[in-house]
């Protein structure tokens, strides 16, 4: 059975593979327990994207990596910010992000586009059914929340989607295992939206 390709990159990423990394904590300083929340951000760190021109805040205490895409799909490129304490094993949830190539005139058209069964072969199928739709404004710019259900796992991945520019699609998501975990991403993935320049 094919996993879907967010569902393939949600596996990459939390196995530590490659890719680019800035981090905000010294060498050394890395915890057994997952950072406090900061708040607010303007002691948050920035990174700029320089081929999908868009730039994000994040969380100080976290790591940003910059992963890739799979080619053929329609994934073009992943990022991902966690704890450094998990950084190299499962952690119990972060924050994602993922640039698409666009090919509908709506985000609803878009999300539909791209929503399938886990037993379809489409490769540019990204999610299950996607629920709890709904518009929201990002930085003064449509965009449209939705929630979905990796193939595997028992997780639920909260997501936003907004144009970037004409061409892609720009994706930021938190998901977590852990109860007592969820509020602090869930509050960094707030702020991270409002962060957001494209």
């Amino acid at each position: 059975m094919r996993v879907g390709v967010l569902c393939f990159v949600l596996i990459l990423a939390a196995c530590g593979t490659g890719g680019q990394t800035s981090s905000a904590s010294p060498a050394g300083a890395v915890t057994s327990t997952p950072s406090a929340v900061a708040t607010p951000t303007t002691n948050w760190l920035s990174y700029s994207d320089p081929d999908y021109r868009f730039s994000v805040l994040y969380p100080p205490s976290f790591t940003f990596e910059r992963l890739h895409g799979v080619t053929g799909t329609g994934l073009l490129m992943a990022y991902r910010a966690v704890d450094p304490v998990y950084q190299n094993s499962e952690p119990p949830g972060q924050l994602e992000i993922a640039i698409y190539s666009n090919d509908a005139d709506t985000l609803t058209g878009w999300v539909t586009r791209h929503s399938g069964p886990p037993t379809s072969p489409d490769l540019t199928r990204y999610w299950t059914a996607a629920t709890n739709q709904s518009p929201v404004t990002v930085n003064g710019q449509p965009g449209l929340a939705f929630d979905w259900v990796p193939d595997t796992g028992a997780r639920t991945v909260h997501a936003t989607a907004c144009f970037l520019g004409t061409p892609y699609v720009i994706v930021l998501q938190w998901w977590s295992t852990d109860p007592s975990y969820a509020p602090t991403l869930q509050q960094y993935y707030q702020q991270m939206l409002a962060g957001l320049k494209k």
